[in-house]
């Protein structure tokens, strides 16, 4: 979150999810219009939480350390997919597009 303030100041954060499920109440909660999500988290994954919250009506951008999900993040239309550590360039391409 802190690159992406610095990256993109216009982002307004409606919240920060440390689980799948805070993850889902947030999102219930404020129906954001962009999603920046990662693939393992407590009580369940990235893709679990999608399922969960069909149909998905944000842009999803994948942030995480796991390259080995890729193409199932694109079979879940993710807009775009990060390896950390996040390049600050790659993460505003990243945002611009969305």
């Amino acid at each position: 979150s802190r690159v992406l303030s610095e990256t993109c100041p216009q982002v307004h954060f409606l919240g920060r999810a440390y689980s799948a499920a805070e993850a889902k109440r947030l999102y219930l909660q404020h129906t954001p219009d962009l999603l920046f999500l990662d693939i393992e988290m407590p009580g369940g994954n990235g893709f679990q939480f999608l399922e969960s919250i069909q149909p998905v009506r944000a842009e999803v951008i994948f942030v995480t350390a796991y390259d080995k999900y890729a193409i199932q993040a694109i079979k879940f239309t993710a807009l775009d997919y990060l390896l950390k550590p996040v390049n600050p360039s790659e993460l505003k391409v990243a945002f611009e597009r969305a």
